[in-house]
């Protein structure tokens, strides 16, 4: 019987550790417990990592392990490596290296310390694995990631996942988003989301899972916040990868403001169909309070005289008209925010922060939002002003888009009535001066008269011939004068001019 010595072993050994090192992708490695990581041993896969070759690492005989490492990266790695060493761990960590021709690669490594009877480090042992190719797929997932997380987003969409069998259940960021929630207190299971749900809707949401048949439901769900939005959810089912069941897809977009858009002008609508200045401002201000659930609505306009003061036109109480309180000046007071921003939405504590309100704080209001009146040119004729005794929940976005539809029509309502108003006073100027006119004439005449009177008294032959003759008509000459007016006082003229 031959026996094969320990040096034929080791080198059999040694020989198949060689092979199997040789086709690991990658580089296997033994290197002291310094700062340069000075190798001990290196197998050759090396060269295809860096471009260098085992040899040159082998006693820092050309270059150091250490000096290959990225400068943005070499003090991470060391941290790392001692850390680990310190709590008795193995490290796992990925950085960069540069290589022999300059261009940058990702390793992956892992190693472990190898230490004495005593504890005391004797060296470190590892495998470095190229890592440039899974980094740039991560970093291909990642930006996927992050335009689907965009996408959803922009398009105010929220997608979730339910396993009719096994309960699973997952959602995207972006339903928590429209949820108002945080991750750590999400909706965890279907029944954590049903209870978001408003209760008149919650039966058809959970049809709508449990059916998985593609249609769309319109829904209305209710935010932490307390604000109720409306969503259109779609549900399908899918078979899960590399698994027998079916889970369910739900994707659920928020169409709240659409549906403000599409209420905003309906409404606009009925109060355009033969709605003038000044009914026009009430049917309003009822319109607001049903559609925002305000309490108080007031529409003012800026004093011509004053541009510093508002005057109310229309102040409102759940709809209901209210005594209109007297102008008063911008100043102090958030309709001055409104006027020169053109829009403010204070959701709460408005009493706070303008203290100087007296109208305010008599109403106790908390909520308020504020838009100017203004033409095409930017000029503000008036303020629209919404005011509530509680918070108000509402989206200022979607809600300063849907106020500027009823400030546009309100600012033509409102110039039209100041134009009519302008009219009518014009006219009743016209109509006062010409009775001043008539009244002067007919008192010229009776002058005349009572001279006329007094000359027959004295015996004296009259100055101004008679105005009317015994018919009661204009006489001859004023007829032949283009007029009573003209003829008269061509007349009186002439026997002015031949009176002694």
């Amino acid at each position: 019987m031959k026996v094969v010595g320990p040096s034929r072993e080791g080198a059999a050994w040694e020989e198949r550790f060689r092979s199997l090192t040789a086709n690991i992708p990658g580089a296997v490695y033994r290197c002291a417990f310094d700062g340069e990581r000075t190798m001990e041993f290196l197998s050759p896969g090396i060269e295809g990592l860096t471009g260098c070759p085992a040899s040159d690492f082998i006693g820092n005989r050309v270059r150091s392990f250490a000096s290959i490492i990225h400068p943005d990266d070499r003090e991470r790695v060391g941290r790392t490596v001692h850390r680990c060493i310190k709590n008795g761990r193995p490290w796992t960590i990925e950085y960069r290296v540069v290589r022999r021709d300059g261009s940058v690669c990702r390793v992956f490594e892992k190693g472990q310390a190898v230490t004495d009877a005593n504890g005391a480090v004797r060296y470190l042992d590892g495998v470095l694995l190229d890592d440039t190719a899974r980094s740039k797929a991560r970093l291909r997932l990642r930006e996927w990631v992050y335009r689907f997380l965009a996408g959803e987003e922009t398009a105010n969409l929220g997608l979730c996942e339910w396993g009719p069998t096994s309960g699973r259940w997952w959602c995207s960021r972006g339903l928590r988003r429209l949820l108002g929630v945080e991750k750590e207190v999400g909706p965890r299971s279907l029944k954590e989301f049903l209870g978001f749900a408003c209760p008149e809707d919650r039966g058809a949401v959970q049809a709508a899972f449990e059916a998985a048949a593609g249609d769309n439901l319109e829904c209305r769900l209710r935010r932490t916040d307390g604000r109720t939005i409306r969503v259109v959810m779609t549900t399908r089912s899918h078979r899960v990868y590399h698994s027998p069941d079916r889970h369910v897809i739900a994707a659920v977009r928020d169409v709240t403001r659409e549906r403000l858009r599409e209420g905003a002008v309906r409404r606009l609508a009925t109060l355009a169909s033969g709605t003038t200045a000044p009914e026009f401002f009430g049917a309003l201000a009822r319109e607001l309070v049903q559609w925002l659930g305000v309490r108080w609505v007031m529409v003012g306009e800026v004093d011509l005289q004053e541009p510093a003061r508002i005057v109310p036109r229309v102040f409102t109480e759940r709809g209901r008209p209210l005594p209109t309180p007297p102008s008063y000046a911008l100043a102090g007071t958030p309709c001055a925010t409104a006027v020169r921003d053109g829009y403010l939405f204070v959701p709460d504590d408005v009493c706070e922060r303008f203290s100087e309100d007296v109208l305010l704080r008599n109403l106790r209001a908390r909520g308020y939002i504020g838009i100017a009146l203004s033409d095409t040119e930017g000029d503000v004729h008036g303020l629209l002003n919404i005011l509530h005794d509680g918070p108000l929940q509402l989206a200022p976005g979607d809600v300063r888009e849907m106020l500027t539809l009823f400030a546009r029509r309100a600012t033509a309502e409102l110039l039209r009535l100041r134009a009519e108003e302008d009219l009518t006073r014009r006219v009743e100027e016209l109509e006062t001066f010409n009775e001043g006119l008539v009244d002067r004439e007919m008192r010229v005449i009776e002058l005349k008269e009572e001279i006329n009177a007094l000359c027959e008294e004295l015996g004296r032959p009259v100055r101004y011939p008679p105005i009317w003759n015994e018919e009661g008509d204009a006489s001859t000459d004023d007829r032949t004068a283009g007029g009573p007016r003209e003829a008269r006082t061509a007349v009186s003229d002439k026997r002015i001019e031949q009176s002694p």
